[in-house]
């Protein structure tokens, strides 16, 4: 017990030393779970609306091979769809008798499930930023390059650097905090509005 309390002392000293391979590591895996959500969110979003809204013959396989791959690394458009789908008909069918064309519905229906995506990308950027096995498949753990908080921690672990692995520990379930704090922001309405 004495061991892990002077782990977490020194891992307190660590973060507050401004390290410059520790923020590194936290910038590069902000920087790289922003952009992949971002990517995700432009294809998945529209898709995901589009999915929701078609009827074709194999549309349940689809959805459920896309509910497949949300164990991998966070795929968004299977979240878009369960967030559009839950859209009422009326909505749709309103947007419909006005006299939208499809891309004024697919869009209208976006604006509806805003709140429904925006926490669907939330989701997405949590499970990108805690992401372990994809990284170190995709990119390795090349420090400077490709090293990320997770990689790191487990890194620092395996050789006995309790200090570090703690230290991005800390930071990594602070921002996970973060995002649980905007999740509930974006469930109350608070966001959007």
């Amino acid at each position: 017990m004495e061991f892990f309390k002077e782990a977490f002392v020194i891992a307190i000293k660590l973060l507050f030393s401004f390290d410059r391979e520790l923020y590194g590591i936290v910038l590069l895996s902000l920087k790289i779970s922003t952009i992949s959500v971002l990517i995700s969110s432009i294809i998945g979003i529209p898709l995901g609306t589009i999915i929701s809204l078609k009827k074709f013959k194999g549309k349940t396989m689809l959805i459920n091979i896309i509910n497949t791959f949300m164990g991998l690394p966070p795929v968004v458009v299977g979240l878009t769809i369960v967030a559009v789908h839950g859209i009422s008909a009326q909505i749709q069918n309103t947007a419909v008798s006005l006299g939208a064309s499809k891309t004024q519905l697919v869009w209208t229906l976006i604006r509806e499930a805003k709140y429904s995506i925006g926490a669907s990308v939330i989701v997405a950027f949590g499970r990108l930023l805690a992401e372990v096995g994809a990284v170190m498949m995709v990119g390795g753990n090349i420090r400077f390059q490709t090293r990320v908080m997770t990689t790191a921690i487990a890194l620092h672990k395996g050789m006995g650097e309790l200090q570090q692995a703690l230290a991005l520990g800390m930071i990594l379930i602070f921002i996970s905090f973060l995002i649980n704090l905007l999740l509930d922001i974006f469930r109350k309405g608070k966001v959007y509005t």
